[in-house]
């Protein structure tokens, strides 16, 4: 069955909304002189002189509006009476500055306020219009800001584009709740180098970064792409936040009880280990990449064939051949950089050996996390000599991967101002708990695994407290769904 419900006179719910919607007419009929030359001439020309027609119009209707407004027996009725008339306003929007005149009112409490602001939907320090805060947000995730402002052919300062951007709230795109069943969930995980300002200078921080997704699709041989990712940046965030917040939407978007296998992608570094705090089952794969990036460091120090040596000890899962290669060579060096560097190699491996054995003898997919930090984080805000402040930063990072789950920021994100206390707030719970819409969403698995835990055990521990944190609902789910076959 159509899923669109329409009434009895054949009418959309969203066309009788129009219908009751007021309409204004604008006579903005004229007549421009274009040089006779290439159609994009031509529409340049056009642009530049309709665009402040419609301005013109527009403020020629506020002005008219106000005047109404003045002259309002209900508004005097009410209350209010004039501070001061013909207060100028200059206000940009998407068709370039609409100036006009409006009336300052006091209103019965004694307050003073625009009442054609308000009936304009025109915040008191707007300047610039929310539809064009939001266009050049959209621009400014994936260029700097000068050029996302040129790019609209606006007057907008870099300095409003930056405080529109530290004032947007948490912009997370949807999670359908539709438990698809899948045999295998991979987590890619890696994170970005990003110089911020500071006090003293500058300073360099950890931009993190994860995919949850269904793997890697090889049917192009020339380019394989990620399967239905959704990235999730952690600026700011704990690992167990970031790691919260992948399993929320991973529970929401696949069946887990059905997963055969759970992957973690990474270099190894300590954040990324953290999975095991959420995903015990979890199996973690050294990036090829950085495997191959360590044995371009070892072609230093070690012949092809001694290197085809060494990788065939891991192939074979033979540390203890591998160790002895590589302290025979420690050996031969003499005390200093070079001999910490491949002491400090030999760590690497030996801390990290299960993980890199398994990445060149497992059936797994490829990792994809180095590009995934470069088309996702780095393309914008490493690539270039920039600075950040840690603001920023965060909401960039964060309209990012934003943007690369498909969301579009709407001028219902943009804020004109932000509470400063509200703000560090926020910063506060989210460093400990995340994005608040997928800690709603942890919050309901959290809910729907305790009912599921109760129904299982229902005779038994009636007050007893039940952690629902992300290790121990693997552990309910594995015991109540293999052992008990609930």
């Amino acid at each position: 069955m159509d899923n669109r419900i329409l009434s009895q006179n054949n009418t959309t719910r969203k066309d009788q909304n129009e219908a009751l919607t007021p309409l204004v007419d604008f006579d903005i009929s004229l007549t421009v002189s274009c040089p006779l030359g290439s159609l994009d001439d031509m529409a340049t020309c056009l642009r530049d002189a309709v665009m402040p027609a419609i301005a013109g119009r527009l403020a020629e209707f506020a002005e008219a509006t106000d005047r109404r407004l003045k002259n309002a027996p209900e508004i005097k009725a009410d209350g209010y009476r004039v501070k001061e008339s013909n207060v100028p306003r200059t206000y940009t929007t998407s068709v370039g500055e609409v100036s006009f005149s409006r009336t300052y009112f006091k209103d019965p409490s004694g307050h003073y306020v625009y009442l054609l602001d308000k009936i304009l939907g025109i915040d008191p320090r707007e300047r610039v219009s929310k539809g064009v805060s939001a266009a050049a947000i959209n621009n400014a995730i994936s260029t700097s800001y000068q050029k996302a402002i040129d790019q609209l052919g606006v007057n907008m300062s870099r300095q409003t584009l930056h405080n529109r951007i530290s004032s947007l709230g948490e912009l997370v795109v949807d999670v359908p709740k539709t438990k698809t069943p899948v045999k295998e969930i991979h987590i890619f995980a890696d994170e970005d180098h990003v110089g911020v300002k500071t006090d003293g200078g500058k300073k360099n921080v950890m931009v993190p970064l994860i995919a949850i997704t269904e793997g890697i699709d090889g049917s192009n041989p020339k380019r394989h792409k990620v399967k239905n990712p959704l990235y999730i940046a952690g600026y700011r965030q704990s690992p167990s936040a970031i790691y919260n917040q992948a399993y929320a939407t991973a529970d929401r978007r696949f069946d887990l009880d059905r997963a055969e296998r759970i992957y973690v992608h990474g270099d190894g570094g300590s954040w990324i280990k953290a999975y095991r705090e959420v995903f015990p089952d979890a199996v973690f794969v050294m990036d090829e990449f950085h495997i191959t990036s360590r044995f371009k460091e070892l072609s230093s120090f070690f012949s092809k064939e001694d290197l085809a040596m060494l990788m065939k000890f891991i192939r074979e899962n033979n540390r203890r051949a591998f160790y002895e290669k590589m302290t025979e060579a420690i050996k031969k060096e003499k005390p200093g950089k070079q001999a910490a560097k491949l002491r400090e190699q030999l760590q690497y491996f030996v801390l990290n050996w299960d993980a890199i054995v398994r990445r060149k003898t497992l059936d797994v997919c490829g990792s994809c996390t180095e590009p995934m930090i470069s088309h996702v984080l780095a393309e914008r805000i490493s690539r270039t000599p920039c600075c950040w402040s840690e603001a920023g930063l965060e909401k960039m990072a964060m309209l990012r991967a934003f943007k690369a789950n498909g969301g579009v920021v709407k001028r219902n994100d943009i804020n004109v101002s932000a509470d400063k206390d509200a703000v560090q707030k926020d910063l506060k719970r989210r460093k400990e708990e995340g994005y608040g819409k997928y800690v709603k969403y942890a919050q309901e698995s959290a809910e729907e695994l305790e009912k599921r835990f109760r129904e299982t055990f229902h005779n038994g521990l009636a007050d007893y407290v039940i952690d629902v944190s992300g290790g121990v609902q693997q552990f309910i789910k594995r015991i109540s769904s293999q052992e008990l076959g609930s």
